[in-house]
């Protein structure tokens, strides 16, 4: 009886301190930056913003507001607008439950956002926790992933936050090596379409660190010949399949067909969409990773007295890479003393730090070559462009690799001399105060809803049936700014719009610096489109309202311009 109070009594103390971390994770790094009465919203009013458009835009069509999801109403007339950039499908309707609750756009934004760290950090925990990792390790290691530096640095593009599917995924495919279950397999499956609904981006990133991690793991075997290797992972899915019951291998069969439906359906708006307009992006678009970008910690405020050794203080986001002082020395630490260590997960812990290594090593780019290069040239890849956001995916093979360094310690210290606990503890915290004493990039709530207040009052009262809205650049704020002021808007009262922003851009798109844009535009489309008769062209116009241009010529309402 006696054992049993003291074995629950550690396991509670294990999910204490498993939930601290977590809680000093929501609060000083994520809550902090709302600040009172949650008055902002991570980001800018950039593209943090468009996010809220495109989960907006998901609420809007569960709720019979929009008539097709694809063909959201921003550069009108053109098709499929929804395909220029993330969709988001996988956490939207996290956003809807929070707007179907009453919540207005930008807190129901908040709430998503909160909830993206949540669940990340409840998998990555939930993982570690399962490889019997220390509390400590366990906590440390779901922190990293969950609010490290590279995720931090990249809050203006939230978009790239909800990665819970990632250590899901990497763990299915490390049982099933290890226990040959279809089961792993179901999982897995589901675990990869999953990251894809989540985001396109991180989808093809673990898509390769799941392909390296599986060429790699042949190796981890102990006394195997080269052939044996090559042949193992065949001989284990024969294997998991002779000693599954029927229902097991149909249960498989379901999530893999199940998987590849799911995996059409969200591609084939986008591979249409890509031969329709063109979109792919030539190899000189590619923003590869350079060593330097390893070495750059953007916000943390901890390492600005460093600036001008080695850490380098890139104004990019997509250049901030830098894992953190505290997570190089825990990799060190392990590289320089660990190495002959013979425990449980060692081998699991290696092969991690070995697959993002390889990954990194794969990207990098060396004088403008890279071996990225052949991955490029696959069917749907070039229009990938930011490859340096693979640190968001290999920040869960390092997580894993700290926390087997942190358990390691931990377990050595209970064994010889307690004083060997002061590096794990003194690491773990400097890990905590690097994501804690960060910069963040907010916009205030009430900001951008007076922003479109603002905009909302220039609007005339009489407007014509079916009325397309079109509001000019007026260079007080960056464009990009104003166009996604706009798209809000026009989804707010219901209105398409000729304005625009994306990762994409329909063919000829230029800012709306003058009236004369708009027969352009519609001129344009006609041609792209191969329409020919005119009267498209003047039933458009017509429905066309201008807002802040002083240049417009009432007789392109009247006819052919050209």
């Amino acid at each position: 009886m006696e054992y049993t109070v003291q074995k629950k009594w550690n396991e509670f103390l294990n999910q204490a301190i498993i939930f601290i971390i977590f809680i000093l994770g929501i609060w000083l790094v994520v809550l902090k930056a709302y600040g009172p009465h949650w008055k902002f919203v991570p980001g800018d009013i950039g593209d943090t913003r468009l996010v809220n458009y495109l989960l907006e835009h998901f609420f809007r069509r569960a709720a019979g507001l929009e008539n097709d999801y694809w063909n959201a109403s921003y550069f009108y007339p053109f098709k499929s607008a929804i395909t220029f950039s993330e969709n988001l499908l996988g956490s939207a309707p996290i956003y809807a439950f929070f707007r179907w609750g009453g919540l207005d756009r930008e807190t129901s934004f908040q709430w998503w956002y909160l909830l993206g760290f949540c669940l990340n950090y409840a998998a990555a925990s939930y993982v570690l926790s399962r490889l019997k990792f220390n509390p400590l390790a366990t906590g440390m290691g779901a922190f990293f992933f969950t609010f490290g530096l590279p995720i931090l640095a990249q809050e203006t593009h939230p978009q790239l936050l909800y990665r819970f599917a990632i250590p899901l995924a990497c763990f299915a495919l490390y049982q099933f090596f290890q226990t040959s279950k279809l089961s792993n397999l179901s999982i897995l499956s589901i675990c990869i379409i999953w990251q894809f609904y989540l985001s396109i981006y991180m989808g093809v990133f673990l898509a390769v660190l799941l392909l390296i991690t599986g060429i790699l793991l042949p190796f981890s075997l102990i006394a195997a010949t080269l052939r044996e290797r090559l042949a193992c992972w065949p001989k284990q899915i024969k294997q998991a399949w002779l000693c599954s019951t029927p229902s097991e291998r149909m249960i498989t069969a379901a999530a893999f067909l199940g998987s590849g439906i799911l995996f059409i359906l969200l591609m084939w708006p986008y591979y249409q969409a890509s031969i329709h307009y063109g979109f792919f992006r030539s190899w000189g678009e590619v923003y590869l990773p350079d060593w330097k970008d390893f070495f750059s910690a953007g916000g943390a405020q901890i390492w600005y007295p460093l600036e001008s050794l080695f850490i380098n203080r890139s104004a990019n986001s997509e250049q901030r890479l830098f894992p953190g002082i505290a997570i190089i020395a825990l990799v060190l630490i392990g590289v320089g003393t660990l190495i002959k260590s013979k425990s449980k997960n060692a081998s699991l812990a290696w092969l991690n730090l070995v697959a993002a290594l390889a990954f990194i090593l794969f990207t990098l780019n060396f004088n403008g070559h890279s071996g990225y290069w052949f991955l490029w040239h696959l069917p749907g890849l070039k229009s990938i462009r930011v490859v340096g956001r693979i640190q968001l995916v290999l920040m869960w093979p390092i997580a894993l690799f700290i926390a087997w360094v942190i358990d390691e310690i931990c377990h050595r210290a209970r064994q010889k001399q307690n004083w060997l606990l002061i590096f794990p503890l003194l690491l773990s915290g400097l890990l905590i105060a690097e994501s804690v004493f960060f910069d963040h990039v907010t916009h205030s709530k009430l900001e951008a809803q007076q922003r479109l207040a603002r905009m909302m009052a220039r609007i005339p009262k009489n407007l014509p049936d079916n009325p397309i809205l079109f509001i000019a650049d007026n260079k007080s704020s960056l464009y990009l700014f104003q166009e996604i002021d706009t798209m809000l808007l026009a989804q707010e009262i219901g209105m398409p719009t000729l304005n625009g922003y994306s990762g994409n851009f329909p063919p000829g798109y230029e800012a709306a610096a003058n009236c004369i844009q708009i027969p352009k535009r519609i001129i344009r489309y006609m041609k792209f489109e191969n329409i020919t008769q005119k009267s498209f062209y003047l039933d458009t116009i017509k429905r066309i309202v201008p807002v802040g241009f002083d240049d417009c010529d009432s007789t392109w309402w009247e006819h052919w311009p050209y």
